[in-house]
């Protein structure tokens, strides 16, 4: 196999004020050679690194202090991922978007800080949509939402309790799908 060769630019800003923090990124990255898989007409899975990918987004960081005890923490991004030049022996990817990555992806998090040893975390998690294949064939996964809650109690240096709730609101989701 090839090096893969990565050229990224990126502009970010960085700042704060009294009660809040911010980081905003915007990127572009393009990779030669990447290493991608692939299943050929027989169903065998064949590895090259003969493509070509795309990676352009923003991305976003804040950090809220509502008051002593509460904090706010937002990260999101928004992104296309598309291969720009792989042909196989079977198939032409050239164009189409790459599967299982997501446009779309945010978390929320409420903090509740009411003493110097205990903490209560609210999360909201956001995955968006995404191409199930290759060959962008067979639709998209929807993506999903879930609510998480996790409670960090110390009592003592040596003494830590953590503990999580993850999906609240039991919903059905993946953590990755595929279609071949």
């Amino acid at each position: 196999l090839k090096a893969i060769q990565a050229e990224q630019y990126e502009v970010g800003l960085r700042g704060n004020g009294k009660s809040y923090k911010y980081d905003l990124v915007v990127y572009q990255l393009t990779k030669k050679n990447d290493l991608l898989s692939y299943k050929d007409s027989t169903g065998y899975a064949v590895q090259t690194n003969n493509g070509e990918t795309s990676h352009t987004g923003i991305e976003l960081g804040l950090e809220k202090s509502v008051s002593d005890q509460f904090i706010i923490n937002l990260a999101t991004s928004y992104a296309k991922h598309k291969y720009v030049n792989w042909i196989t022996s079977d198939t032409n990817y050239s164009g189409k978007t790459i599967e299982q990555a997501p446009s779309k992806l945010s978390n929320l998090r409420l903090n509740w800080l009411p003493t110097t040893e205990t903490t209560l975390q609210l999360e909201w998690v956001h995955v968006g949509s995404y191409k199930l294949d290759q060959a962008n064939l067979y639709g998209d996964y929807p993506g999903h939402q879930l609510l998480n809650l996790r409670l960090s109690q110390r009592f003592s240096k040596e003494i830590q309790f953590n503990t999580r709730l993850m999906n609240l609101t039991n919903m059905r989701w993946a953590d990755s799908a595929s279609q071949s």
